[in-house]
């Protein structure tokens, strides 16, 4: 506090009460005397004050995110049980305004989405397979939004589901081979549901691999970290199963060669189609997501 000026470093956490905001402010002349709304101006008056946010809260309300803890809580948890990738989908943990979005893959809506989960079901070829999510964070430009990596395993026991999960068990049939994915970087944007008041899902970012030649770094030179490379070939989500078991896929985007399989598989995708969505149609995305960009364009 120094001639009207309030700085709480950001990586602190603060809960302020009545007679802090009142010493603050008193050069400027400002008191909270119990009224919200002094407080709001206080906050954003030109004092350069900056305030971080409570992890006192445990409850959600419309004004101000849910703490920390409880955002990467429901982040690992999602990840863990309910996701449809790593496990079997909870379709109640999605917002109605949903949206998921990867490299090349996307948007797609709450319905798309639910339907790839369903077309895949990798959680039933790699039944024990475990995303091993870590670095749990909260975006400090987001404080909806949970980063973290992924690094995902698990072994081929059945085959994946629809056409090109036939076509994968042709080539390779389910022989309990392990997949070791790469390091991928996904965030889960959260909302409030405005009846339940309870966190949902609102947005997926998802299989951004962070090092393409990840299979060259080991922690030391010992035989076990050489036999431990991933298993993708530098790809990210389904692209590194499908490589796993020997079906390479091009995953640049805006390649040709992709965008041409694209736009061929989305004349047979959807509910009974022989491949899953890659984009929902542009009618159907939500208004808030604004990026034009779909597919691997």
């Amino acid at each position: 506090k120094k001639k009207g000026f309030l700085h709480i470093p950001a990586h602190d956490t603060f809960v302020l009460s009545s007679a802090m905001i009142n010493r603050a402010f008193v050069g400027g002349g400002h008191r909270l005397r119990n009224n919200p709304s002094v407080l709001r101006h206080a906050v954003y008056a030109p004092l350069f004050t900056t305030i971080a946010a409570s992890t006192a809260p445990t409850t959600v309300t419309s004004n101000a995110p849910p703490n920390v803890q409880t955002l990467m809580n429901a982040a690992e948890r999602f990840m863990n049980t309910e996701g449809g990738y790593f496990s079997p989908l909870s379709p109640e943990t999605l917002s109605h305004d949903f949206l998921f979005r990867g490299p090349v893959i996307g948007p797609l809506t709450k319905t798309d989405y639910t339907s790839v989960m369903d077309y895949l079901r990798m959680h039933e070829a790699f039944p024990d397979l475990s995303p091993n999510c870590f670095g749990f964070t909260v975006d400090p430009r987001n404080p909806w939004n949970v980063r973290f990596f992924v690094r995902a395993t698990g072994t081929y026991q059945h085959a994946l589901g629809g056409a090109t999960g036939m076509a994968a068990a042709w080539m390779t049939p389910p022989d309990g081979r392990e997949y070791r994915g790469s390091t991928e970087a996904w965030s889960l944007l959260f909302t409030e549901d405005r009846e339940s008041r309870e966190l949902r899902v609102r947005g997926i970012s998802a299989g951004y691999v962070v090092d393409w030649f990840e299979d060259g770094i080991s922690a030391s030179d010992t035989e076990a970290d050489k036999a431990l490379p991933p298993t993708t070939g530098g790809r990210g989500l389904s692209f590194g199963f499908l490589n796993t078991l020997g079906m390479p896929l091009p995953t640049t985007p805006r390649g040709l060669s992709l965008r041409l399989i694209q736009w061929i598989s989305g004349k047979l995708d959807g509910p009974g189609g022989y491949f899953p969505k890659a984009v929902s149609n542009p009618d159907t995305i939500p208004k808030w997501w604004k990026n034009k960009r779909r597919g691997a364009d």
